[in-house]
């Protein structure tokens, strides 16, 4: 634990510290150097299918050229009656879609630089916002970032999360299918979704109340 603060305080290399966390703890549990590197390698053999996530690499780095971020703003800026919940609304079906297509579409960075800028822009057409207001509009928007790509990522047949699954399960001697993995994953991502539609919603009729509660006062 000691090990893995330091290098995430100081931001060193997050394999090579994680490596040097598993020598540790081998030289300490009296396995040898040498062993040591056999029970890595013959992990690394034996659950090489976690590394496929790799192969849509270049997918992701193709559709960033071609101005998928350009599409996506230009999508987002013609919505209709474009309030803060049907913006993140929006934001939730293109997340979700997309992970479970195996395009990341850049996570919170996405999140923060655009989709968070015409939330809040939206958010204030409704009148003036107390600093209570303004926290859970941006708590929801990371809310709707994480629920889209974390329930989403499950139904790529090659995301981390389902691949890393698998090896769990192989390991404990449950061997299961990828596709498997995702039919179980559908309901819960339905669910989120479902979810996080209301939450939108009720975040609209929260904006819209506090705003005549403001001009009532005013």
């Amino acid at each position: 634990i000691l090990i893995i603060l330091i290098g995430t305080t100081f931001e060193f290399n997050l394999l090579l510290t994680i490596l040097l966390v598993i020598f540790v703890m081998g030289l300490f549990a009296g396995i040898s150097p040498v062993a040591i590197l056999e029970m890595i390698g013959n992990a690394f053999v034996a659950y090489r299918f976690l590394s496929i996530f790799f192969l849509v690499l270049p997918l992701w780095g193709l559709l960033e050229r071609l101005g998928l971020y350009k599409k996506m703003e230009a999508e987002f800026q013609y919505v209709k009656d474009a309030t803060a919940g049907r913006i993140l609304q929006l934001y939730m079906t293109v997340r979700q879609a997309s992970v479970a297509l195996g395009i990341m579409l850049g996570g919170h960075q996405i999140a923060r630089t655009l989709v968070a800028p015409m939330v809040l822009e939206a958010a204030k057409r409704e009148g003036r916002l107390l600093p209570s207001m303004v926290d859970r509009v941006k708590a929801m928007i990371v809310a709707t970032e994480n629920c889209g790509n974390f329930f989403g990522q499950l139904l790529f047949i090659a995301s981390g999360g389902s691949l890393f699954v698998r090896a769990v399960l192989e390991q404990a001697g449950y061997p299961v299918s990828i596709l498997r993995l995702v039919l179980y994953a559908l309901p819960t991502a339905l669910a989120a979704y479902v979810i996080v539609m209301v939450r939108c919603a009720l975040l609209d009729s929260a904006l819209r109340r506090e705003a005549g509660e403001e001009a009532w006062k005013a």
